[in-house]
């Protein structure tokens, strides 16, 4: 959502008020994020870079009742709001899937860009899906061969364009080497050959 979200809480009438004339008050005062009255929210996750909290609201712009999880940045300089309108659901669960609807669209993404994803004219059911599991496919398998090659698995983050290009500066660099004559058994041309994979790679 975005920061300055427009959100109320839910009022809760005090069982010592008696009923009055007219519509019951349903909505309370509007949910401050910059600085949350942390005494309203509760605590799901503390962690060191992070902490998050949950709370049930309503939300004025989609008129519905849902949660909401703050999740509080540097000690408070920064933060972000997720909204989920199952109202049952736990902070810590719409967090993971957050984080896992991110990957899915890295993954479409990289299809769409360099796995082909868009490209298919069949109209049959099963060539679509066909279609659509090998583009996928083929990029959590690109993701998959760079990530087992690496001693810290969090160390690089992953870029497709990168992969895609060190296998075409592959295969161009082979095919110099073996119209030159060269071999790759000399430290110099080998030197010269894995320079080459590097070239037009972004950082990532």
């Amino acid at each position: 959502m975005p920061s300055d979200a427009n959100l109320k809480e839910i009022y809760v009438a005090p069982e010592a008020v008696v009923a009055k004339k007219g519509r019951p008050k349903k909505y309370g005062l509007k949910v401050v994020l910059k600085g949350i009255d942390k005494s309203k929210w509760k605590l799901c996750l503390d962690i060191d870079e992070m902490k998050e909290y949950e709370m049930v609201v309503y939300c004025v712009t989609l008129k519905a009742i849902v949660k909401v999880v703050y999740l509080e940045k540097d000690g408070g300089k920064s933060y972000a709001i997720l909204l989920c309108t199952d109202k049952e659901l736990a902070g810590k669960a719409i967090i993971k899937y957050y984080q896992l609807r991110f990957q899915i669209e890295f993954l479409i993404r990289d299809a769409k860009q360099f796995g082909g994803l868009e490209d298919c004219q069949a109209k049959d059911k099963k060539r679509l899906n066909y279609h659509f599991n090998m583009a996928l496919g083929s990029v959590s398998m690109a993701k998959l061969t760079m990530w087992s090659t690496l001693e810290n698995k969090m160390e690089i983050p992953f870029s497709m364009h990168n992969i895609k290009q060190v296998f075409i500066n592959k295969h161009i660099a082979e095919n110099i080497i073996i119209n030159l004559g060269l071999d790759l058994s000399c430290e110099k041309i080998k030197t010269a050959f894995d320079n080459c994979l590097q070239i037009g790679r972004i950082e990532a």
